[in-house]
């Protein structure tokens, strides 16, 4: 792939009732943070594009999307028409199909959520894995992340005083429901891997002192999308849209946590010499594959095949033969402060 393009996914502006950020305060932070888009998913509306808001800004494009709402099984929506609203207990398989009926792209919000009991926050985890037809499944969400490490009031001090370096990475659970969904092929196509803020910058109370978790300046150096094109994202609103869903849609895609280094330069790619398959692509291999991987800073490089470590090194760049099917990604580990830190989790290919 030959172009790459940073983004954050799951936003939320003073458009949704728990938001207190007004979205154009929003751009601005996402500007300075060099992003290439934006989608904001306010819970329950499209007011983002309903007031004229998406469509870029500069250089960056915004893109309105919704957060489908109920009780729990959260679902962004991107690319709909018209709000979708959830009944409280909504079997969640009826919106899913509601934004395939309109050709949008649909994901999978906050899986494994687990809350902060301590502070009131309830889990908003994903409860039925019966469903259908989704384009993508979060695998790395600022907010689950971070909300974990609440345990006590000292180590909450140190989490809001540090946010950063407590991020763990993507859960175990999470990742290993997503290769086992693609090894098993539940789906025609790849299941994408999409990386989320789900930022409010709330504003908390904590024995009198005010908190704000988390100011956009800071969320919009943490947790990205990065799209995977062929050609330039066009400088047509609709046109670029459509670029980005189905990119999200191909599993041409990859996350990264980058508070400490830019991911660009990122690669990632299986070839027999004969052809070459990147993330997202389903391909038939008669020669002996072999994988690359290419990173822009030291570091540790991990190749998972079929949910297990199968090849790992530290450096700039990985290669290494692989024997078996089945599907392949990444996983790449920065150094900094004194620990091998979560950086980069590509997507999978699958190799028949």
């Amino acid at each position: 792939m030959k172009f790459d393009y940073r983004g954050f996914f799951h936003i939320h502006s003073a458009f949704s009732h728990d938001g207190t950020t007004d979205i154009k305060d929003i751009i601005k932070s996402a500007q300075r943070c060099g992003a290439d888009f934006i989608i904001i998913t306010d819970h329950s509306n499209l007011k983002t594009k309903d007031e004229g808001f998406e469509g870029y800004h500069g250089d960056l494009l915004v893109i309105a999307g919704e957060e489908i709402t109920p009780s729990y099984n959260h679902y962004l929506a991107v690319g709909i028409k018209k709000p979708i609203i959830a009944a409280a207990d909504e079997n969640p398989q009826n919106y899913i199909d509601s934004v395939n009926r309109e050709n949008a792209a649909g994901f999978i919000a906050h899986p494994d959520h687990t809350g902060a009991k301590l502070f009131g926050v309830r889990s908003y985890a994903w409860r039925d894995w019966t469903v259908t037809g989704y384009d993508a499944v979060s695998i790395w969400d600022l907010m689950t992340d971070w909300q974990e490490k609440l345990a006590s009031y000292p180590k909450a001090f140190l989490a809001f005083l540090f946010p950063a370096l407590v991020l763990s990475g993507p859960k175990r659970e999470t990742l290993e429901r997503w290769d086992n969904y693609n090894l098993e092929k539940r789906e025609p196509k790849l299941i994408a891997g999409y990386g989320e803020i789900d930022n409010h910058n709330s504003r908390k109370w904590v024995m009198g002192l005010p908190f704000r978790i988390f100011p956009f300046n800071f969320a919009f150096k943490t947790i990205s999308t990065h799209i995977l094109l062929k050609e330039e994202l066009s400088k047509d609103v609709e046109q670029a849209k459509r670029q980005i869903i189905n990119a999200v849609k191909s599993s041409q895609l990859y996350v990264a946590q980058e508070k400490w280094e830019n991911a660009k330069g990122f690669e990632f790619y299986i070839t027999d010499n004969l052809r070459t398959a990147y993330s997202g692509d389903s391909i038939h291999i008669t020669n002996k594959p072999k994988i690359t991987v290419k990173v822009s800073a030291q570091s540790l490089i991990k190749i998972i095949g079929n949910g297990k470590t199968v090849f790992s090194r530290q450096g700039l760049s990985a290669e290494t033969e692989i024997s078996e099917s089945g599907v392949y990604r990444v996983e790449v580990y920065l150094k900094k402060f004194f620990r091998y830190r979560p950086w980069i989790f590509s997507n999978h290919i699958r190799v028949e």
